[in-house]
């Protein structure tokens, strides 16, 4: 993904959770189990953790990453912001393995649930 595509669709991500009240950390966001997340937002101790993906050679390798952030045991959200063209490929690699995510694509205007 182009530096200036990542920046487009972090600043979209950013800017509908800010309008929903979240604070958002995308600069120095906390290692959650091991791994950074592209994006950490807050709000009335309701976490959602963000990753960002485009490239579809990365995905087995972000499968652990994946896992630990689906499985964060404290309640916190778990979201895959991807393109549209990735999104059902995503889906299905989260259902095969099993990884609980919400899964939404970016075209860097708009953000949609998948």
């Amino acid at each position: 993904m182009k530096k200036k595509d990542h920046d487009k669709i972090m600043r979209t991500i950013t800017e509908h959770l800010k309008r929903e009240g979240y604070t958002v950390k995308y600069k120095h966001t906390p290692k959650i189990q091991g791994f950074k997340p592209s994006i950490y937002a807050v709000k009335s101790f309701k976490d959602i953790i963000i990753e960002i993906t485009k490239d579809p050679n990365r995905f087995s390798q972000n499968m652990r990453k994946w896992r630990r952030f689906g499985f964060n045991n404290n309640g916190t959200r778990f979201w895959i912001v991807t393109t549209p063209d990735l999104a059902e490929t995503i889906k299905l690699q989260l259902e095969v393995f099993n990884i609980p995510a919400e899964i939404y694509y970016c075209n860097g205007n708009k953000l949609k649930k998948a």
